[in-house]
């Protein structure tokens, strides 16, 4: 007798493991998912969170603005989470106070915002009324003291509207190019035209600086003259110069 073949009839298939490869890639998969959500969650929390909301603020660089004035013109930014206060933002904040020239800001977490105001400079004052005005190269007022020696600042003779504009912003331009140990010496500024501005130090010994082409030029040729005018007062006994003339700096004359 032929013996029959028992056959499995049952039509069930074994089901072959994965290769260690898929099971890897999967749980790569799974886990970089994961912490794509946590990351997204956690900055959302940092963002959005109170926890993080501005509640110091700190301010440095100011001389003339009062730190009452930029603390009350920042009042919107109280309360709003670090990450989301922009530069742009307080800058904007501070546009109206004359002052302020730039802004940088700091956060230091969890609701410390730093603000570092860089500050207009002044260059000048002018007479209005009674008191003397403060003002940066562009004529911007910036402050006013009533006695002019609280100041070691060049008096303008004139405002923009008595010697005209054009003037009276290149005679700013050229005392925003001196030094500050230079301006500081300055008892006033004049001009008749734009070619003829002139200065006066505090010793009343004149500066003759024509007009505001090459201001770095001149600055730095009238601080030469003055250094050298200087040492030979001191060691030589020789009749004073009373007149520097720097208006064609690479010939300048004293006399």
């Amino acid at each position: 007798m032929t013996k029959e073949t028992e056959t499995d009839t049952s039509g069930s298939v074994v089901e072959m493991p994965r290769p260690a490869w898929r099971r890897r890639r999967r749980n790569w998969l799974i886990g970089g998912g994961t912490a794509a959500v946590l990351v997204a969650a956690l900055i959302a929390a940092v963002i959005f969170t109170p926890m993080f909301a501005v509640r110091t603020l700190t301010i440095d660089g100011t001389k003339l603005a009062t730190d009452k004035t930029i603390r009350k013109q920042l009042e919107p930014v109280m309360g709003v989470p670090l990450p989301q206060v922009t530069t742009s933002e307080v800058h904007s904040l501070l546009d109206d106070v004359p002052q302020v020239a730039d802004v940088d800001i700091e956060a230091h977490p969890p609701s410390e915002l730093v603000v570092h105001v860089q500050e207009r400079i002044p260059v000048a004052v002018i007479k209005k009324g009674g008191k003397f005005a403060l003002i940066d190269k562009t004529g911007t007022e910036l402050a006013s003291v009533k006695d002019r020696s609280k100041v070691q600042l060049p008096l303008i003779e004139g405002t923009s509207g008595q010697v005209g504009e054009e003037i009276f912003r290149t005679t700013t331009e050229v005392l925003a190019s001196l030094p500050a140990s230079i301006r500081s010496k300055l008892e006033h500024a004049s001009a008749e035209s734009i070619d003829s501005v002139v200065l006066t130090l505090e010793n009343g010994k004149k500066v003759i600086w024509g007009n505001a082409t090459k201001n770095q030029l001149k600055a730095e040729v009238l601080q030469v003259l003055l250094e050298e005018a200087g040492k030979k007062d001191t060691e030589t006994g020789a009749a004073p110069i009373r007149v520097y003339d720097v208006s064609s700096p690479t010939r300048p004359v004293t006399r």
